[in-house]
Parts: structure tokens; C-alpha cells; sequence
């Protein structure tokens, strides 16, 4: 299993963006969050080139509903992904976890 990690910190006026992960051998991207201010979190899948440029061609939206604790997940299927949180207001409460995890999938 390849862990996000957990943030706990508020946001204030500022969006989350999680680090880059790699799929490797992981075919399943799953955790939950909360927020106590509503926004849209986006799980993004992409490729990186030569020149070490990000390319986010999928992304899934879920709308987060303010402070309710929200489970989401997502299959992966490019070499890259990340998770971005974008609020509407001012955050006082942003809380986030994930995992990436091989459940066996075969794609096809």
C-alpha cells in the first residue's frame, strides 16, 4: 500500500494539493475526507514527459458537502496520480487520508 497521508490542518483561504503518487503496481485509489466548508475534491491521473512535465489528462470530481466526513475512490489507470481539495469560504476544519492499494484488478 502507497499512503497520501493524512492532513489535519485547516486551510484557511488556501486549496489542498496532495504530493504525486505513483501507481506502480496499484490499482485502486481510495480514502475519505472532511471539510467544514463545502469545495470539490479531484482525484487526478497523468503522465510525466521527458522534460518532467505533468500531464493531468483524467480527473475525477466529487463534491464535498460542508462537515460531513465523505469516503471516496477511484480506479487507477495512468502512472500518476494526486488529490486536490478546492473550498468555498474560509476552512477552519480539513481533514484527508488515502490509500493507493493493488486489490488484483486486471484491466481490460
Amino acid at each position: 500500500m502507497a499512503y497520501l497521508g493524512t492532513s489535519v490542518s485547516p486551510l484557511g483561504d488556501d486549496d489542498y494539493e496532495s504530493g504525486i503518487g505513483m501507481s506502480s503496481t496499484f490499482d485502486t485509489l481510495k480514502g475519505a475526507v472532511f471539510s467544514d466548508t463545502p469545495g470539490t475534491l479531484f482525484i487526478e491521473q497523468g503522465f510525466r514527459d521527458d522534460e518532467g512535465n505533468m500531464w493531468w489528462d483524467l480527473s475525477k470530481e466529487v463534491t464535498i458537502t460542508a462537515s460531513t466526513g465523505q469516503g471516496f475512490g477511484e480506479e487507477l489507470l495512468l502512472p500518476f496520480w494526486r488529490i486536490r481539495f478546492e473550498g468555498t469560504g474560509t476552512n477552519e476544519a480539513f481533514r484527508i487520508f488515502a490509500v493507493a492499494r493493488a486489490t488484483g484488478f486486471v484491466g481490460g
